[in-house]
């Protein structure tokens, strides 16, 4: 054991049970033996383990994805709106036909993030934790061999075959 872990176990110590049942609050820092430490991680890592503990680990992660879908929902929309105003702001001039096109990507990308958003959510809600499946852009270039978490090796494999 690391003497950091046994200093955290210390401190996680602070409040203990008397031997008659009572819970004493004002010894700061209980020193630990080896052996009182090794119990206090045992019967942490039971409860990690057992049954409860691994639904309570489940909820933290659908929580936790659901937070995120709900985020990546908000930054599609945003995206979305942000794109379709620069597509439709700027292509009706002759000079803004580029930035109109860069626009309506943004655009599709945006409501691709939306709408896998939406499918995170939804997953995190089921407990199948498969992401978000309804990212039709990030779909697309994976099946193009673009890697959208990996580009680095995206790139070497261009290299590479040429």
């Amino acid at each position: 054991m690391t003497s950091g872990t046994y200093q955290q176990l210390q401190t996680y110590a602070k409040y203990m049970m008397l031997p008659d049942g009572e819970v004493s609050y004002d010894i700061p820092y209980l020193p630990l033996t080896n052996e009182l430490a090794s119990d206090l991680f045992d019967s942490t890592l039971e409860y990690v383990l057992s049954e409860k503990g691994q639904k309570i680990e489940k909820l933290s992660l659908q929580i936790q994805e659901g937070i995120l879908g709900g985020l990546q929902v908000i930054g599609g929309g945003t995206e979305a709106a942000f794109g379709g105003s620069i597509a439709t702001g700027a292509s009706w001039t002759g000079v803004g036909i580029p930035i109109g096109v860069a626009g309506g990507y943004i655009a599709i990308d945006g409501a691709s993030n939306f709408t896998g958003g939406v499918s995170r959510v939804i997953n995190a809600f089921n407990g199948s934790f498969e992401g978000d499946t309804w990212n039709f852009v990030k779909k697309a270039y994976m099946g193009i061999g673009v890697d959208a978490f990996n580009t680095k090796g995206a790139i070497d494999g261009v290299i590479e075959s040429e």
